[in-house]
């Protein structure tokens, strides 16, 4: 945070210069330097291997995410081709290539994701849930589903590299997952109906190419 600050001080300095002197070369320089080191700081917290998330209506408690940041929406603009890096149930992101009848179910799930059939697509990933108990993507978007059938959901998003590292992914998901189901099986039998936890799951490939233009998105 610190460090940050001290960047962005820099960054306000030179651009007073600029103000003043638009065709100051050293300054020009200066400034992109410090741009790319704010830069580089907002993306060592979007993949940070451990973040603490604290309160979210109240106490959530200690909860070990890895590389999260808070979700304001998906963006309609950009690439195309970045948009489907993310997803909240609407595609499978792990393929399980010795399962096949896995992949055809999950395709279904999907599908009913995809079509707002809420209800459905909970009852269709629980069943992959109880199945393949190791698996965590399954279970995120069960508590997705549910997440959007109360509406008004708090969305996270959680950077891995899901077609580089699939291994470390999910190593890294499986702490997700629980936690996230813990969570809504406390907000949901709450009395007060507090919002649910929606994670939403980006694949960055571990790319630092494609990891800025997936901040962008967030």
């Amino acid at each position: 945070m610190m460090e940050q600050k001290k960047w962005e001080v820099a960054k306000e300095k030179f651009e007073e210069v600029l103000n003043l002197d638009p065709d100051n070369k050293l300054a020009q320089d200066k400034l992109r330097e410090i741009l790319r080191e704010i830069e580089k700081i907002k993306l060592i917290k979007m993949k940070r291997n451990y973040f603490t998330l604290g309160i979210l209506t109240g106490v959530l408690g200690v909860l070990p995410l890895i590389g999260i940041e808070i979700w304001e929406g998906l963006q309609h603009r950009g690439n195309q081709l970045i948009r489907e890096r993310f997803s909240s149930g609407d595609k499978i992101l792990f393929a399980n290539a010795n399962k096949e009848n896995y992949n055809d179910e999950f395709s279904r799930c999907n599908q009913e994701f995809q079509n707002q059939n809420y209800d459905a697509a909970t009852d269709c990933f629980q069943e992959l849930v109880k199945d393949n108990r190791n698996e965590p993507e399954p279970l995120i978007y069960y508590n997705n589903s549910l997440a959007r059938q109360h509406n008004n959901s708090i969305k996270i998003a959680v950077a891995v590299p899901a077609d580089r590292n699939p291994k470390r992914s999910k190593s890294m998901l499986r702490g997700v997952a629980p936690a996230q189901n813990e969570y809504n099986k406390k907000q949901k039998n709450s009395p007060s109906q507090n919002r649910l936890l929606e994670i939403v799951i980006a694949n960055d490939s571990n790319n630092d190419k494609i990891s800025p233009k997936l901040a962008k998105e967030i």
